[in-house]
């Protein structure tokens, strides 16, 4: 019965079950009490107890539980025990489209490293395998899933590359002769590293600016404004809300240098392939990013940025100043170039087969 989790626990213990998981310490204490390591992968019966006892994923399975179909689709490992048991029970298949490296997804949060890692982790264990398609978002990410579950086969790599478009605007129109705008677009948030972009500002050559652009809270906005204040850079740095989704490339397409600033600071960023690297491209623009695996990668293969080292703002500053205008122009051209190739009509094809 779809209806009736296994494991699934009493009132009472999801009552003690939601105290502890709004208390890592408490949560990582009691984990050890049991024998269990925090970071390591849950048993089997636990992870299915702990999974099915979140209201939202019961209800999630309720609301499908006639859904018949012949193919189902897991958007990520929250979705995979779902889309398995209704394949069970109707019959058909499921896929699994993972869009993070889950074992690392979020190494920041002191509460997911003691909470949600090892529930990701065995809950991927449980049911990649007998997926009937396993894609993911860049090869890294594919290499460590064959790796960690032992698979037959790699998983097939789909990139968040957009749908084709003609560029409609004419970003010399836009701004003051001269100027030169690097853009970063996205959720405004901490763990993209956005405060140290930030920071190197200071050390920018004249003529360059930055917008961040994309919803952000007032907590982290705050603390981004104290930077722009601290080095006096209100005029060379902008925190503009987000647009609409079909307006994204059209509106980046005004800067002259897309911007990732992911840290090095976990397995998921090293092999993380954003959707907004190859918005950057489509919208033809000049690419900054990061000494990472997967996005230096595209830089490598296309030649159509510059990567830098680190985050230190003397790192970062460094790579933007040794940016010209020719340079930039002749970068934004290649991009041009490879948006031609990098479409969702063409990725998208071998999956869809």
């Amino acid at each position: 019965r779809i209806s009736t989790p296994p494991f699934a626990p009493a009132s009472s213990a999801r009552g003690k079950l939601a105290k502890l998981a709004a208390d890592p310490a408490r949560y990582g204490r009691y984990l050890a009490s049991i024998g269990l390591r925090p970071l390591a992968p849950l048993s089997p019966r636990l992870t299915q107890w702990l999974y099915w006892s979140r209201p939202a994923f019961r209800g999630l399975l309720e609301a499908a539980r006639s859904t018949a179909a012949d193919i189902y689709v897991a958007n990520d490992w929250t979705m995979l025990p779902i889309a398995s048991r209704l394949a069970a029970t109707h019959g058909g298949r499921y896929v699994y489209d993972s869009h993070e490296y889950a074992a690392e997804e979020l190494p920041e949060s002191l509460a997911w490293r003691l909470f949600d890692r090892g529930l990701a982790v065995g809950i991927e264990r449980a049911h990649i395998g007998s997926a009937a398609l396993v894609s993911t978002v860049s090869r890294g990410i594919a290499g460590h899933l064959m790796r960690d579950h032992a698979l037959s086969a790699e998983p097939m790599v789909v990139r968040n590359v957009p749908q084709a478009r003609p560029l409609t605007v004419s970003p010399s129109l836009l701004r003051p002769q001269g100027e030169i705008v690097a853009l970063f677009h996205g959720g405004i948030t901490e763990h993209r590293g956005l405060h140290r972009l930030v920071d190197s500002v200071r050390l920018w050559k004249p003529g360059l600016r930055l917008v961040l652009r994309g919803p952000v809270g007032a907590a982290y906005r705050r603390r981004l404004e104290a930077v722009i204040a601290r080095h006096g850079l209100e005029g060379r740095v902008a925190i503009e809300p987000p647009v609409a989704a079909d307006r994204l490339i059209e509106a980046a397409a005004s800067a002259d240098i897309g911007v990732v600033s992911l840290p090095d600071s976990s397995a998921e960023n090293r092999f993380a392939l954003p959707n907004k690297i190859f918005e950057y491209v489509s919208a033809g623009l000049a690419l900054l990013v990061p000494e990472l695996d997967e996005l230096a990668g595209v830089v490598r293969q296309y030649a159509n940025g510059r990567i830098f080292r680190t985050l230190a703002a003397e790192d970062v500053a460094a790579a933007v100043n040794a940016l010209d205008m020719g340079m930039i122009n002749a970068f934004k051209e290649r991009s041009r170039l490879a948006s031609k190739e990098l479409t969702w009509e063409r990725e998208a094809e071998p999956w869809l087969r």
